[in-house]
């Protein structure tokens, strides 16, 4: 159970951050500062249709994958996400991509990116 602090405000006990990770709904990718992948949980490898074997290490500019704007319009790899994050240090909100791999037509998706 949790206790109440000094300040009064509560702690939480100990929690496994991959158990609770992998519990979302969302899809959380942890890039590193040359865009590579240093985390992915599940619901991100489903969407991304790959192991984490496959997701770890992979950077944003990699032949095999295709971003897409709303208008399905192909992105330069500067406005990729993860990069755009990367430049601007700001969090981008709600933006709808869609991803084109090798092996499958397009999958749109609403992200939420942001610098940690």
């Amino acid at each position: 159970m949790h206790q109440p602090t000094a300040g009064g405000r509560h702690t939480l006990p100990a929690i496994d951050p991959n158990a609770l990770l992998n519990s979302l709904h969302a899809g959380v990718v942890v890039h590193g500062p040359r865009t590579e992948i240093l985390y992915a949980n599940a619901r991100a490898l489903q969407l991304l249709r790959l192991t984490l074997d496959q997701a770890l290490g992979k950077e944003a500019f990699d032949p095999a994958w295709h971003f897409l704007d709303e208008d399905r319009r192909t992105l330069p790899v500067e406005r990729y996400p993860v990069n755009q994050v990367l430049a601007s240090g700001q969090p981008l909100t709600n933006q709808v991509i869609g991803i084109i791999d090798s092996r499958s037509a397009a999958m749109t998706k609403a992200i939420s990116p942001r610098s940690l």
